[in-house]
């Protein structure tokens, strides 16, 4: 990511409702530095779109302020805002070409003709289809048809650019490539790009920083590997990959560390990232990869649960085994699939062990 810690974008104070009732997004507040890729992620009908709506200018704030480089928007029409939109449908003209696609926004700009065909075929060289420039949409694959979109949507070189699901119609092996491409793209230009997807591998794979939206309201924003390691919060936990949720009771604290009593009985340490104190209730968060399996004579410092195994399902690389740990019948576990235990049977008992450092104590919601 480019040092500019500069803001571009302010969300101040937004407010959303379509009724004058419901809120579908609250109070929010919302800094995108300049050069950076910001995803916005979370399940359908969190509010990450139609903040995305919002700062397009295609909806309009029921209360408080949308700035892009200082400057307010909310009574500037969207295609005077100096910012690209791509859609998940691509929206591209059947009628023209290719070129007279990526032109378009030009022309809307009254940019000087002769500028116009060098600023297309720089824009389509970019997503390497100057080759096709006289194609119409339809006789392109989805992916060729996602590259124009987004050749369209950078040819004006505009401070910012937005992403609605853009890849959300593409096949598996094509949504990676062209997530790399994007990357690419971002990385090249230096231009701001604002992400919204409901897929947390793809925020992953792309973001300098996540906002995770639930309820209208952004949970935590952070980089990637901050929201997967020190989630904020049970909702961020459990959206973020995925995790292992124990209940239970705080019983005793020791420094950075609590000792907390889960709902099946089972006493476990865990570490203590949201100021708990005795009595609490708390959920706890360990990742399936963090735990592993241990002889019943072992012995090791942390934490231990004796299980049943209930069923081994085979991912490839890595199998997920799920077991019953004293009722607790979701507890996951992963390892490699070339592993000795990656060849248990359902029934078979096996102790599981991790460490209370990569247990973290969290808030109930």
């Amino acid at each position: 990511m480019s040092g500019h810690q500069d803001t571009i974008v302010k969300f101040q104070n937004i407010q959303k409702t379509y009724d004058g009732e419901v809120y579908v997004v609250k109070n929010l507040n919302l800094d995108i530095r300049r050069g950076e890729f910001l995803t916005l992620l979370g399940p359908s009908g969190s509010g990450k779109s139609t903040c995305l709506m919002m700062l397009a200018g295609f909806e309009s704030p029921t209360s408080g302020l949308i700035a892009l480089d200082g400057k307010a928007l909310n009574h500037t029409p969207p295609h005077k805002r100096d910012i690209g939109v791509i859609f998940q449908n691509y929206a591209l003209f059947p009628h023209m070409t290719v070129e007279e696609n990526v032109a378009f926004p030009l022309l809307i700009r009254k940019t000087p003709k002769h500028e116009i065909a060098k600023k297309v075929k720089r824009a389509l060289d970019m997503v390497q289809l100057g080759h096709l420039g006289n194609r119409r949409p339809a006789q392109m694959s989805g992916g060729q048809q996602q590259r124009v979109a987004c050749a369209r949507a950078l040819v004006f070189e505009p401070q910012l650019v937005l992403l609605d699901e853009p890849l959300g119609a593409l096949d598996k092996k094509l949504r990676e490539s062209m997530q790399l491409e994007l990357k690419h793209i971002h990385e090249n230009l230096g231009v701001t790009m604002v992400f919204v997807t409901h897929d947390q591998g793809e925020a992953l794979t792309m973001s300098d920083r996540i906002a995770v939206f639930n309820d209208g309201i952004i949970q935590q924003i952070d980089d990637p590997a901050t929201l997967y390691d020190e989630p904020a919060n049970e909702f961020v936990a459990s959206f973020i990959g995925e995790t292992n949720m124990l209940r239970g009771q705080v019983t005793a604290l020791s420094g950075e560390s609590c000792e907390v009593q889960l709902d099946n009985g089972f006493r476990i340490m865990a570490t203590n990232h949201s100021g708990l104190n005795v009595n609490d209730t708390t959920c706890i968060s360990l990742r399936p990869e963090q735990a592993r399996f241990i002889q019943p004579n072992e012995t090791t410092s942390g934490n231990r649960f004796d299980t049943t195994v209930i069923e081994c399902i085979y991912h490839g690389d890595h199998m997920r085994l799920s077991l019953d740990a004293g009722g607790q019948h979701s507890f996951m576990v992963k390892v490699p699939s070339g592993s000795l235990h990656s060849r248990l049977n359902g029934g078979q008992r096996v102790t599981v062990g991790f460490n209370a450092e990569d247990c973290r104590a969290l808030r109930t919601q």
